[in-house]
């Protein structure tokens, strides 16, 4: 008798995409309420490319997703880069898509 294993089929996923915003897209009298509403953006896409990713998973054996955002932060009157790294993996192997 022979015992046969297949292995599982390799984790798929749409990638997340990069997004690009201008600043007066957040302006307001209030610095503060200026740089509020920007952070609250960048978690806003970190939530929906996490969203497009989960959603969009086949093959593997139980994959997950996780991401290293802890509320990176660009200033509002500098502007700036946050680039965040998404980890899928599943029992048989990892990848790290990233998107800016």
């Amino acid at each position: 008798a022979t015992y046969t294993l297949t292995q599982p089929q390799v984790v798929s996923y749409t990638s997340p995409s990069d997004d690009t915003a201008d600043a007066c897209e957040f302006d307001n009298a209030d610095p503060t309420a200026a740089q509020n509403a920007l952070d609250a953006d960048i978690a806003a896409w970190v939530t929906n490319q996490t969203a497009i990713i989960n959603n969009s998973l086949t093959g593997g054996c139980s994959p997950s997703v996780s991401h290293d955002f802890t509320n990176q932060s660009i200033d509002f009157c500098t502007g700036g880069t946050v680039t965040i790294t998404w980890t899928v993996e599943d029992i048989c192997g990892s990848t790290n898509p990233t998107a800016t």
